[in-house]
């Protein structure tokens, strides 16, 4: 009896993960220089800044603290040499407030004539802008997260003393980095935690994560090209645009092959993003010296006391909102314009 050997063709099985390694969804917070003397990469990889937005487009409790130290910043407006700020003023106070609390630093164009007199003077988005070590130069580009290397506009730092045409009036919230650190920077894993989170609760819905069900063909094994335009057929037949209960399918010489399939249940997994949730949002709120209620965030089962709340206002209004007003005031006087912010007074009657 002659005994033919049955060669079966063997697919190969691509396993992954979202973010195998955490380099990839969190750079490391470093400044970098190259040796040629012009600006310090923010990031190894200059990128740093659009880490930073990203986080603040994704994290609800990053979002709520940097807008409300923006706003609290703001207030109920601010006085410009003794009069009322106009919307264009304001809305370059809240720019710079917000790039100050996000970034760590933030900056204004200064224009001025042959005489050395202001002409006109605007906001600088943050992460368009770099500097040299000592900045004293700064470059100018807006597609830093594309090519550090493209052409950029070079402008000096302001100095009263000197007539520039245009220069940056700079201004960074710790002097140790060429960047300032924004106050998150110490917990940023937690807005990091907050918005990948986020996505897995985005996938869930849409993609289930795992197969609704297991299709075994049990009549041969086809090429990996059959295999593959099978699976693709069926799911797109049965489990709609989103993909959600995705199939499982199987080829097999015949029913006694048939796979076994195990479903992992994962330990109190539930609980497990509850911990992670509440430990990421608390790590934020502690970082900027804020309670939920002064961001906006409602708390489940937690009550409203007013006398708490005004204690809370008080302490992040020192640690958190004052010391942007009294840096960004300090930074507009160096161009001889005077500002006082009205005060911020929050009355529970209305």
């Amino acid at each position: 009896m002659e005994i033919k050997e049955n060669k079966i063709e063997q697919k190969t099985l691509n396993f992954s993960a979202i973010s195998p390694y955490i380099e990839e969804n969190m750079p490391e917070i470093v400044e970098v220089t190259d040796g040629r003397g012009d600006w310090v990469k923010w990031g190894r990889d200059n990128k740093l800044g659009q880490f930073y937005l990203d986080l603040y487009k994704h994290s609800e409790t990053l979002s709520a603290a940097v807008e409300s130290v923006t706003d609290y910043a703001l207030g109920d407006g601010i006085i410009v040499n003794g009069e009322d700020g106009d919307e264009d003023m304001e809305a370059l106070y809240r720019k710079l407030a917000f790039d100050f609390t996000l970034y760590g630093y933030c900056a204004i164009e200064v224009t001025r004539n042959p005489l050395g007199d202001i002409t006109r003077f605007g906001h600088i988005p943050a992460d368009y802008l770099r500097t040299n070590e000592t900045c004293e130069t700064f470059y100018y580009s807006k597609n830093w997260n594309k090519d550090y290397k493209s052409k950029t506009l070079v402008l000096p730092r302001y100095d009263k003393n000197l007539v520039q045409p245009t220069s940056v009036l700079y201004l960074r919230n710790n002097t140790y980095f060429t960047y300032g650190y924004p106050r998150y920077a110490s917990v940023v894993e937690a807005p990091l935690c907050e918005k990948l989170i986020a996505e897995y609760n985005i996938n869930q819905v849409s993609n289930g994560f795992s197969a609704g069900y297991a299709i075994a063909f049990c009549n041969g094994i086809p090429t990996s090209a059959v295999q593959e335009e099978t699976e693709d057929l069926l799911n797109d037949k049965f489990c709609g645009s989103s993909n959600a209960n995705r199939l499982l399918v199987s080829f097999s010489p015949d029913a006694a092959h048939r796979p076994i399939i195990t479903k992992l249940e994962q330990d109190n997994a539930d609980g497990k993003y509850e911990a992670t949730t509440k430990w990421a949002r608390e790590a934020i709120l502690t970082a900027f010296r804020a309670s939920p209620n002064l961001l906006g965030i409602s708390l489940e089962n937690a009550g409203f006391n007013t006398q708490e709340f005004s204690s809370a206002f008080k302490l992040f209004n020192r640690t958190s909102v004052r010391p942007v007003q009294q840096a960004l005031n300090r930074m507009f006087a160096r161009i001889g314009i005077e500002i006082e912010n009205k005060p911020f007074v929050i009355n529970f009657d209305e």
